[in-house]
């Protein structure tokens, strides 16, 4: 039975649908903020926010209906939220084994879809049992795809010209890859439990707030489209920095909806695990230090950390003409560039396990 966890929050204006889902363009902003240890202290703070968060979104002009479902903000929400279907548009749960053969499941989940109303998505929660089969079945008949990509991990490496993590031989990235292919063009959550997974942390202990955000900051860099806080409303150690976490995202949710890979960004030496997406107006680097999240068994092969690094160094070769802004990390920490002329070099100091920064781009047509 899954636990009664707090009511839904979504990022962005309202409650996005099937109608309402066309993308719309808009610039960078002014940054991120900074928020403040808990984003529900009282109804001042909470209509406060709503404000600074909301507005944009809420005053942006509505583009036609159309079911684009991928064209929707990058949502961050707790797994009840994730669970209601008049918000998200989830039709079946783990439809590998509690609606008969697969087949059937397939056929049962069409006629769904075909009743569904038209202002729903058409979702489908992935489970752990045979992930990948179900996910290849599943993905062409569904709007958006909900899964837990961190039981999932690859062998399969990199191809050279991949653009999610390039170069990145990990496991769980290789997975998260294999994921975003299986499910493309459509809406991809990630769940992450802030409890920890089975084969994951040694299987003997909760994750820390560092290595959860290990995962958040991967699955932006897979090209997802939001994350789901699994059993939040249990306790556990770091609900304050995790609010922290959340609201930062928040502030680029459109932005990071808009984002595709790009392939001029490379990391400067081996080791560092480096994947890049942008938009007109936005270039987010993600960043994973190889010092976490690196000591479980896969198959007999071990994968031991990696050395853990202070501060990353990338190359920015951006096409003709676009230009870049100092940049800030999630935090708000300034990150300088080195040159005022492509290529351009950046140099970033690790917050802890992973790093997202944002640069404003000027000059893209």
């Amino acid at each position: 039975m899954l636990p009664d966890l707090p009511s839904t929050l979504f990022v962005g204006s309202g409650t996005p649908t099937a109608g309402q889902t066309s993308r719309r363009r808009s610039s960078a902003g002014g940054g991120c903020q900074v928020l403040p240890l808990s984003l529900s202290r009282s109804p001042f703070t909470i209509v406060l926010l709503a404000s600074v968060f909301l507005w944009p979104c809420l005053a942006a002009e509505r583009a036609p209906s159309r079911v684009e479902p991928r064209a929707q903000e990058f949502w961050v929400i707790p797994e009840k939220g994730s669970l209601d279907e008049s918000r998200t548009g989830v039709l079946m749960f783990c439809p590998f084994h509690r609606h008969g053969a697969p087949d059937e499941a397939a056929a049962k989940f069409s006629r769904l879809v075909e009743e569904r109303s038209p202002d729903l998505l058409a979702s489908v929660w992935v489970c752990r049992a045979d992930q990948m089969k179900t996910l290849k079945l599943f993905a062409p008949l569904a709007d958006q795809i909900l899964i837990n990509p961190f039981v999932y991990r690859s062998r399969t490496r990199p191809e050279p010209h991949e653009l999610l993590w390039s170069g990145a031989n990990h496991p769980l990235l290789n997975g998260l890859r294999e994921i975003r292919h299986n499910s493309a063009g459509k809406r991809l959550l990630a769940c992450i439990d802030v409890l920890g997974e089975r084969g994951l942390f040694d299987g003997r202990r909760e994750p820390t707030f560092e290595e959860v955000k290990w995962m958040a900051v991967a699955v932006i860099g897979a090209d997802f489209d939001g994350i789901i806080w699994r059993r939040i409303g249990h306790k556990f150690s770091f609900p304050d920095r995790l609010n922290v976490l959340e609201g930062n995202l928040r502030c680029h949710a459109k932005e990071l909806s808009l984002a595709k890979p790009v392939a001029w960004v490379q990391p400067e030496g081996p080791g560092v695990l480096v994947s890049a997406l942008a938009t007109e107006n936005t270039l987010f680097i993600a960043a994973l230090n190889p010092g976490m999240l690196g000591w479980w068994t896969f198959e007999q092969m071990q994968h031991p950390r990696g050395a853990a690094r202070d501060k990353l160094a990338v190359r920015l070769d951006p096409p003709d003409g676009v230009s870049l802004s100092a940049g800030r990390r999630l935090d708000g920490t300034a990150v300088p560039v080195d040159s005022t002329t492509a290529p351009f070099s950046v140099r970033v100091e690790f917050a802890g396990s992973s790093c997202l920064v944002v640069f404003s781009l000027s000059g893209r047509e």
